[in-house]
C-alpha cells in the first residue's frame, strides 16, 4: 500500500504551485475583492493589481481559468485531495474538483460541468463561474469583453479560517494523534486531504518536492533495523524503481533506514522507514529539482523532524487525526454517500466495499427501483434469493423492522448464515426513494457479537444525497439484486478461439480471457477457466491424477470421488471430482482437462460448499461449463 497514482499525484502536486503562491495579493480588508479577466488574454487584474496569468479559455461553452486565481483574488484555500482530486475552501463553503471528472462537489451538493477541469502547460484549469458562484462570487461582463467576478466582504474582515496553512497560528509541528506521529510544520508545507487516516500527503508551496507519509498496520513484533531496510527496498522493487543508494541510521535520535531511488519519470525519491509503538512508518520524497541522490541531502532538515510518536499536551502539534470513538468518515462522491466507519477498516470507496481485519464487511448497492416495488417487497425478494443460494439449514431469518436512516425510513432485515465452519451475522439495512434503492450490507462472525452496536454507528452517520443521485443518473442496474439465477452472458477469447456462458448473477474476480484466464465468484462457489500453451494434457492429467491419489490418503477430509472421462466442446476431457474441507468448510470440487486441435490444454475447476448447493447453484454451475464451444 504505497504510492498509488504516484505519477498523477506528484504532477498535481507541482501544478498546484502557481494555486499556493501569491496569498500577498490578496485584499483581505477590502469590502470587494474583484478580479477581471479576458479570454485569450494573460493580462488579469487581481485587486487593482496587474497580473500574468496563463490565459483562459472557452471549450464548451465554459470558461477555463487557472485554478490559482482563487487563492490570489479571493483568498481561497486550496488543498490537495486523493488522486487527482483538488479541494478548494472559502468560508463555509467547500468545492471539490476532480481532473478530467464533470462532476464537481459544492457544499455536499453535486454539480455537473459542460467542462472537466483540466491541465494546461501544468496548470490546473477550473471552471470559472461554478467556482465564484460557489464561493459566493458575482460574474459579470464589463467592457471590451472582460469578465468582472467580485465577491463581497466585510469592511475589514479576513477570510474564514479553513483551516489551511496560512491559518494555523502557533503551530510548528503537525502529525496524526491515532496514528501516533508528528514532525515540523514549516511554512510552506500544504497538507493533502485523504481519506484514508493511514496516509498524510504534503507538498511546498514553491512546487520542489511532494511528501507522503504512511502508518502501517501495528506488529505483534518489534521491527529491527534489517526489517525496516528490508521493508524499503521490496517497496522499491514492486514499484520498479532504481536504488541508488541505502544506509541505516541506528544511532540516530530516532533510528531509520534509508533508501534513494530513481522510479521510471526519473523523479527521485527518499524514502524512509521508521519504528514506534507498535507500527512501521514509512515516509516517501520526491524531488522536483534533484539530479543526483546526493541532492536529496536538502531534505534531511525536514525529514529528520520526524517521531514515531504524537504528544497530545503539545499544543504546538496540528493534529490531522479525524477520529471520534474510534470511527472516521468515508464518503463515494459518485453517490452523493457519506458514512463513519471504524478506522482500522479498509476502505474501497470507487466500489463502496469496506472490510475489516476480524472478518466484517460492508457493501452499499444502488441501483433503480422497480414501479410498485415498497420495502417489504423488496425484503421479501433478497430472502428468496438466499433461498437459491443456501441449503435451508444454512440460513436462518431473524427480525425485519422498520427503521431510520439518512433522514428517510428504511427496513433493517437480520439473519444468520453458515458455511459450514461457524456462523455469520448479517443486517441488510433497505431503503427506497427518488426512484432509486439502496442496501447496506452488513456481516460479521456471529462470536464478535458488539456488531450490533457498530452496524448502528455506520447508520447514524449514513448521509445520502437522494435528492443529487435522482437529478445526475438514468436507469441504473446492480446484479446484487438480479433475480434469476438462469440469466447468462456470452464471454468470449479472440486468442484461444472460445466461447462460454457466464451466469450474470456472478461476480467477476478477473476477466482476462485474452490473457489465459477468467475467475468468477458466486455465493460459497468459484468457477475458474485458465488455457495454457505450454502444457501438455496427457503429462497435466497424469500429475493431477497422481496429486489427487496421494492427497486421498494422506489428507484428512479429502477424498477423490472419481474421475471421468467425457466429451465437451466436441474433443475428449477428463474430470476429475474431489470432496475436500477448505479451512473448516465441506465443499465440492471438479477439475475438467481438455485440449484443442492446436494441442493447447485447458482448465476448467469449479467449487461449491455443501451449504450452498442448492439446484439453483448446481444448474448454474452445469450451464456454464457445458456451454464451452469453440468459435467457428
Amino acid at each position: 500500500m504505497r504510492r498509488f497514482q504516484k505519477t498523477s499525484i506528484l504532477l498535481l502536486s507541482l501544478a498546484l504551485t502557481l494555486v499556493t503562491s501569491g496569498i500577498h495579493n490578496v485584499a483581505y480588508a477590502a469590502e470587494v475583492q474583484e478580479l477581471r479577466i479576458k479570454v485569450g488574454s494573460k493580462n488579469a487584474e487581481i485587486n487593482g493589481s496587474a497580473q500574468t496569468i496563463i490565459q483562459p479559455y472557452q471549450t464548451h461553452g465554459v470558461t477555463m481559468v487557472p485554478l490559482s486565481i482563487f487563492k490570489k483574488a479571493f483568498g481561497a484555500d486550496i488543498k490537495l485531495g486523493d488522486g487527482n482530486t483538488v479541494k478548494i475552501l472559502k468560508g463555509k463553503h467547500s468545492i471539490s474538483l476532480t481532473l478530467g471528472s464533470p462532476v464537481i462537489w459544492v457544499d455536499g451538493r453535486k454539480i455537473r460541468s459542460e467542462a472537466a477541469p483540466a491541465m494546461l502547460n501544468n496548470t490546473f484549469m477550473a471552471p470559472l463561474r461554478i467556482i465564484a458562484s460557489s464561493i459566493g462570487a458575482s460574474v459579470s461582463t464589463g467592457e471590451g469583453g472582460q469578465i468582472v467576478v467580485r465577491l463581497k466582504t466585510e469592511e475589514g474582515a479576513e477570510p474564514a479560517d479553513n483551516e489551511g496553512i496560512d491559518t494555523d497560528t502557533g503551530k510548528t509541528r503537525i502529525g496524526n494523534s491515532y496514528y501516533g506521529w508528528s514532525m515540523q510544520y514549516p511554512s510552506g508545507l500544504i497538507p493533502g486531504n485523504s481519506s484514508d487516516e493511514s496516509v498524510a500527503t504534503f507538498s511546498d508551496s514553491e512546487g520542489t518536492y511532494y511528501l507522503e507519509i504512511y502508518a502501517r498496520p501495528k506488529m505483534s513484533e518489534t521491527a529491527d533495523m534489517d526489517t525496516l531496510l528490508d521493508t524499503l527496498l521490496t517497496s522499491a522493487s514492486n514499484s520498479g524503481e532504481t536504488v541508488l543508494d541505502q544506509q541505516t541510521f541506528e544511532q540516530a535520535r530516532n533510528p531509520y533506514a534509508r533508501i534513494i531511488t530513481m522510479d521510471d519519470d526519473d523523479s527521485i525519491w527518499q524514502e524512509r522507514a521508521y519504528y514506534g509503538g507498535g507500527r512501521i512508518y514509512t515516509l516517501y520524497l520526491a524531488s522536483r529539482t534533484a539530479k543526483s541522490y546526493k541532492d536529496m541531502q536538502q531534505y534531511d532538515a525536514l525529514l529528520d523532524t520526524f517521531e514515531p510518536r504524537f504528544d497530545s499536551s503539545d499544543k504546538s502539534v496540528k493534529d490531522l487525526s479525524t477520529v471520534t470513538d474510534g470511527m472516521v468518515e468515508t464518503y463515494n462522491e459518485d453517490f452523493g454517500l457519506s458514512l463513519q466507519i471504524p478506522v482500522e477498516w479498509d476502505a474501497d470507496n470507487s466500489d463502496r466495499v469496506f472490510r475489516g481485519r476480524n472478518g466484517e464487511s460492508l457493501s452499499i448497492h444502488v441501483a433503480s427501483a422497480p414501479a410498485g416495488l415498497t420495502l417489504d417487497s423488496w425484503a421479501g425478494q433478497l430472502r428468496d434469493q438466499h433461498k437459491r443460494t443456501f441449503l435451508p439449514d444454512a440460513y436462518k431469518w431473524g427480525t425485519a423492522v422498520q427503521v431510520e436512516a439518512s433522514g428517510d425510513k428504511a427496513l433493517l432485515q437480520q439473519a444468520e448464515y453458515t458455511y459450514g465452519n461457524g456462523w455469520y451475522q448479517e443486517k441488510q439495512l433497505m431503503l427506497i426513494n427518488g426512484g432509486y434503492r439502496y442496501l447496506i450490507d452488513y456481516t460479521a462472525p456471529k462470536e464478535l457479537g458488539s456488531g450490533t452496536d457498530r452496524f448502528q454507528n455506520i447508520v447514524d452517520s449514513l448521509d445520502i444525497d437522494f435528492e443529487g443521485n435522482s437529478e445526475f443518473f438514468g436507469k441504473l442496474e446492480d446484479r446484487r439484486f438480479l433475480l434469476d439465477t438462469t440469466r447468462t452472458v456470452k464471454k468470449s477469447s479472440n486468442r484461444y478461439h472460445y466461447t462460454v456462458n457466464i451466469p450474470l448473477y456472478w461476480t467477476a474476480v478477473n476477466e482476462r480471457y485474452d490473457q489465459s484466464q477468467a475467475e468468477y465468484q458466486f455465493p460459497g462457489g468459484s468457477f475458474e477457466l485458465e488455457a495454457s500453451s505450454t502444457r501438455d494434457l496427457d503429462l497435466a492429467v497424469w500429475q493431477l491424477k497422481n496429486y489427487f491419489n496421494e492427497a486421498a490418503k494422506i489428507t484428512r477430509d479429502f477424498s477423490l470421488q472419481g474421475i471421468e472421462n467425457v466429451t465437451l466442446a466436441g474433443v475428449p476431457a477428463t474430470v476429475f471430482r474431489i470432496h475436500q474441507t477448505v479451512k473448516g468448510v465441506p465443499q465440492s470440487k471438479q477439475v475438467i482437462l481438455f485440449s484443442d486441435s492446436d494441442d493447447q490444454v485447458y482448465q476448467i475447476t469449479t467449487t461449491l460448499n455443501d451449504t450452498n448447493s442448492t439446484p439453483e447453484q448446481k444448474a448454474a454451475l452445469e450451464t456454464a461449463v457445458k456451454s464451452f464451444a469453440w468459435m467457428k
